[in-house]
Order: structure tokens, then C-alpha cells, then sequence
């Protein structure tokens, strides 16, 4: 099966190489997004971002740079939290493939992050495990 790749997308699976960094992607958690995650969840808020809230839009940043065929898994996450973010924070997110297998029919890569808070300080580290159809 041949990769194709979205107009509206970014670098494909056979572009990537372990080492690959992304673009650092900043974003504000401003109260409008922050709201619409806890909706999602069925929340309420305590005027910090959720962590999960966070992490998810860290992915969000890095999946808008690379383009996944339909079926590809997240296959496992792993995050730690330093410390809360305030509701209005902007945040900055490092990414970049850890680890990249492509073996026979198996294509896999594992992604890290790093998120960084206001202060340039750590909030959240976090790896996730992706698994490409064959």
C-alpha cells in the first residue's frame, strides 16, 4: 500500500527519520479552548488546564505537521506533569521521532514531547507509540 499524502497535510511516515524534530508549536489555553475540552469530558474547571487537556493539544500540534494513512493506531501514551498550567497560559511544545521501525509489513514510530510553560520551565513530558497499517 502506497502512502498518500494529503494536500492539506504535512511530512508522510517515509519522510520521517528518528531525529526528526518538529517545529516548535506555541499555543494559547485560553479560557474558550479550555472550556470546550471540559464540555467534551464532562467537567468542570478549577481555573488550571486539565494535564490531559493539554497533552492532547500537544498532539494536535504534531499531527498537524504529519500526514497518517487511515488506520494508523495510537497504540500507547505515557505522560508526567510537573506542574499546573493557569487557564490563559501559552505554552510552547517540542516534538520529535524517537524511534522509527519499519520492518517487513510493520511501520512504527514513537514520538516525544516536551512541553514548556510560560517561565521556559518543563510542565509535561510525554511519548506516544504509533503503529502504521501494513
Amino acid at each position: 500500500m502506497s502512502e498518500e499524502k494529503r494536500e492539506d497535510a504535512g511530512i508522510t511516515f517515509s519522510e520521517l527519520s528518528s531525529g526528526y524534530e518538529f517545529p516548535v508549536a506555541s499555543y494559547v489555553l485560553d479560557a474558550a479552548l479550555v472550556s470546550r475540552y471540559l464540555e467534551v469530558v464532562e467537567s468542570e474547571g478549577d481555573g488550571f488546564v486539565p494535564p490531559l487537556a493539554i497533552a492532547a493539544y500537544a498532539m494536535k500540534a504534531m499531527m498537524d505537521v504529519i500526514s497518517l494513512p487511515s488506520g494508523a493506531i495510537h497504540a500507547s501514551q505515557e505522560l508526567e506533569f510537573f506542574k499546573p498550567v493557569a487557564v490563559g497560559s501559552e505554552v510552547k511544545c517540542r516534538s520529535r521521532v524517537v524511534r522509527k521501525v519499519s520492518r517487513s509489513q510493520m511501520k512504527m514510530m514513537v514520538l516525544e514531547m516536551d512541553v514548556l510553560g510560560e517561565d521556559g520551565d518543563t510542565v509535561q513530558l510525554g511519548k506516544a507509540t504509533v503503529i502504521l497499517p501494513p
